[in-house]
Parts: structure tokens; sequence; C-alpha cells
């Protein structure tokens, strides 16, 4: 079942949840002889081209063929399940690896597809048990584990994500969606000198891709060097001019820096490119607050309403009214979307930090020194974040 080990180049093919792009120099594997007849063989090589490059409709019209032709061809399936989630349609996604799981149930990559697919969901815990399943069939299988780390990044646990990027790295370490995934990781963990090195020492292939220069200028920012980040948003903006990551990037840049029409200008546009992109719905809420905008409260609305997102996204939601509710000097009006925040991630350090304001404003001292602390566990520098992305107008813990 060798050529299953196409999952292995394609796993994170263009998943928002994960980490982006297919590599450009992505290779197919060999096909064994018996798999497939040679000219099925040959068109299922070109379906992965087209796939590697871009063409969708072209790779799902090929492996849709040859699946009517012999349904139990795997590498077709392969091919239409990551297709299929690429364009969105995970519930999809998910049916194809059952196929494959239930045919080559010793293939890591068809259940890191399955991960992918109830990740996209926000099927948390299903996600992390078939990435466990992955990881056990193969230890050393490095897209199983950067998918595993994926998820636990997903879950608000980057310590343990962390430790399954770094074995990624041990087992391959070229692979550029590990460097990324633990700069991540340390950047969440409030490590991000450490990020900034790990960028440093990604593969060249992979350091001028317009994923990895957002991730740089986030790191810079999280550094408190501006002009350095804004360098590395215009370096992925120069490549892809509506790309959305990177205009919720340069939004953020703006916010911070007081720039709030700027910033929802890139918001705007971001959200036009990538409707559902709901960090940038979320941000545009409080921008919009910050600006004293009444839309902010539909934005928040819409982004409560997305169902399908994991629960941790969807917490943010919650938070983003709780600090405008603070900017607003309405605490009251904060509890509940706290409480709603922390009943869908207890992790959640930006909600422990707000309630810990909270806490702190009603006359709760010891609560708050509590929700501080914890929050300071989660992300060392929790405040530091909370002005970013609320503005100097949040209020700062009065304990230290």
């Amino acid at each position: 079942m060798s050529f299953l080990r196409a999952l292995a180049v394609l796993v994170l093919l263009g998943a928002p949840v994960l980490f982006g792009a297919l590599p450009a120099h992505a290779q197919a594997p060999a096909l064994p002889a018996e798999s497939a007849p040679a000219d099925q063989s040959n068109d299922l090589l070109r379906a992965f081209d087209l796939l590697v490059a871009g063409d969708l409709a072209g790779a799902l019209a090929i492996a849709d063929a040859a699946l009517a032709r012999n349904p139990d061809e795997l590498f077709a399936r392969v091919i239409r399940g990551l297709v299929l989630m690429e364009l969105g349609r995970a519930p999809e996604a998910e049916a194809e690896a059952n196929r494959l799981i239930a045919a080559a149930p010793d293939e890591p990559g068809a259940w890191t597809l399955r991960a992918r697919a109830r990740l996209a969901q926000g099927r948390l815990d299903g996600a992390l048990a078939d990435a466990n399943s992955a990881v056990r069939v193969d230890p050393t299988n490095a897209t199983a584990l950067v998918v595993r780390g994926a998820i636990r990044l997903q879950a608000d646990d980057p310590s343990t994500a962390l430790a399954d990027f770094a074995q990624a790295l041990a087992a391959e370490p070229d692979n550029a969606d590990a460097a990324r995934g633990q700069a991540m990781a340390q950047l969440e963990l409030g490590r991000a000198p450490e990020a900034l090195r790990t960028l440093e020492a990604a593969p060249p292939q992979a350091a001028d891709a317009p994923a990895l220069l957002v991730l740089r200028a986030q790191v810079l920012r999280a550094l408190g060097r501006p002009a350095e980040a804004a360098e590395a948003v215009q370096a992925a903006l120069a490549q892809d001019a509506a790309l959305p990551p990177a205009l919720y990037e340069r939004a953020r840049l703006h916010g911070a820096a007081g720039r709030l029409d700027q910033a929802q200008a890139d918001l705007d546009a971001a959200l036009a490119a990538a409707p559902a992109y709901f960090g940038a719905l979320v941000y545009r809420c409080v921008v919009r607050a910050r600006r004293n905008d009444a839309a902010w409260a539909a934005d928040c609305r819409a982004a409560s309403g997305m169902t399908e997102a994991p629960p941790a996204d969807r917490a943010l939601a919650d938070v983003a009214q709780a600090g405008v509710a603070l900017l607003r000097r309405a605490p009251a009006e904060a509890r509940p979307h706290l409480a709603a925040a922390l009943a869908l991630n207890p992790r959640d350090a930006m909600a422990q930090w707000l309630d810990g304001l909270v806490r702190e404003g009603s006359g709760d001292a010891e609560g708050a020194r509590t929700a501080f602390a914890q929050a300071r566990v989660v992300r060392p520098q929790i405040e530091a974040l909370a002005t970013d992305l609320f503005g100097p107008d949040l209020p700062r813990p009065r304990a230290r």
C-alpha cells in the first residue's frame, strides 16, 4: 500500500486549521505496479500534479473517473479526499478517509486525513484520537506528528504540541511544516526569541513561503519589532496581494499602533477574500468597537454563529465581546461571555485574564489573583497580548 505515502506529503494541503499550502517541490510517490494499469497510473500521477498546482477541478475529475472504473483504487481515493479537504467539504473527506482506513488500517496517512477532516468540523477529541492512531502505527512519521501537534495547538495545549513538532523535526529535519509548527508553539508559550531562531533555521526552500513570512511577522511583532514585522508582511503580500492571513497580520500591526482605520481596511479586504475567516471577523469586531462603530456587534454575532468552527475558536468570539464590554466599562456584560468562553475552552488564557480584570473590578481580589496566575501559566506574556489585541484602554490589573 506504499502509494498511500502520497498522504505523507499532501496531508497538510490547504488546510486553514493546520499550516497551509503544499510545498511546491512535493513529488508523488511511485505507484506499485499492481495498483493500477499503466495508463491509469499515469492519469493519477497527472492528477497529483494538478493537485499540487491548485487545479482542484482537474484533479477531482481524474480521481472520480478512476474510481468509477475501479472503486478500490486507493491512490485515486487519496487524491479525492485531499481535494475535498481543500474545497472545504470536510464531511465528504472524512467519508473517503473512512474507506481508506477500512482498506489500509496500517497506513498512518489514512488516519491523519481523517484527523484533519474531523478537526475541520470542530471535533477535537476525534481528531486527536485519529492522530494518536497514526502515531501508533508509525511513531516516527513526521506528518502524523505534525498533524497531532496542530490539533494540540487548536486545543490550546502548546507544550505538548511543541513536543510533537520536535519529534517530527528529529524524524525529518527538513520538514517545513514541523518547523513552522514548532515556531507557532514557541510563540504561544511566550518564547518568541526561540520561535525566531526556529524560523531562521527553516529549510531554505520554505523560508520565502508566504505562510512562513506571515508567521515571522507574528514573531517579530511579539518581540516588539514592528518595522521588521511589517517588512515580512509586505514580502508575503508581494507574492499574493489578497492573502488573507497577511492582510490580517498587517491589520494587527495597524491596530497595535492605533491606526484603526487602516486596520479595518485590511480586515475588510481579508474577509472579502475569505468570508469565513474567523480570526479576521473577531478582530474586526474589536477594531470596530475601538473606533466606536456600532457594527462591531454584528461582527461578533456573526462569529458566534459559526458553529462549525472548533470550540477553541468559537470561544474567541465570546472573549472579544467580553473585552469590548470592558472597553465600554460594562463589566457586568462581560461576565456571561467569559463564562461561555471558558465553558468552550477552559484553558483560554485571554478569557482567564479578562475574568481576572472583572473580578478585580468587583472587589474579588483573591479570585482575580487566581485568574491572572492561571492565564500566565498558559500564556506568560498574556498582559502584553491583551493590550495588543484590545488597545491601551483595556483596564490593567492593579495587583502585581
